[in-house]
């Protein structure tokens, strides 16, 4: 067995990375990273992208096509409520900075 695997699943740009050495891994779907190491950054629906991680630290998301990026909001979410967040956009990629455990949500249309 070598270091990496790389699976290629169903669809144009849908794989599955592992570095067996460092004991990483990436899933990208159409084309987009939505799963690194222990975080996660995944479409849910039309209009939302959920963002987590069980460690501090910044996670990227690529903002799909349909998406206006002057027109898009971030929430952490807490129990008991949703409390905005900042996030830098770099063309079609949203970069948040996330707390251990606490997910963001990407809303378009600035959803609340």
């Amino acid at each position: 067995m070598g270091d990496r695997t790389t699976t290629t699943l169903e669809g144009s740009g849908n794989r599955v990375d592992i570095d067996w050495e460092k004991k990483s891994y990436s899933v990208t779907i159409d084309g987009a990273e939505v799963s690194r190491n222990s975080s996660t950054f995944c479409p849910l629906g039309e209009d939302r992208i959920a963002m987590y991680s069980i460690e501090d630290g910044q996670l990227v998301a690529t903002l799909p096509p349909a998406w206006d990026t002057k027109d898009i909001a971030a929430k952490a979410l807490f129990p008991d409520r949703a409390e905005p967040t900042k996030f830098a956009l770099a063309g079609r990629r949203v970069t948040v900075q996330t707390q251990a455990r606490r997910p963001v949500m990407i809303y378009r249309g600035r959803a609340s």
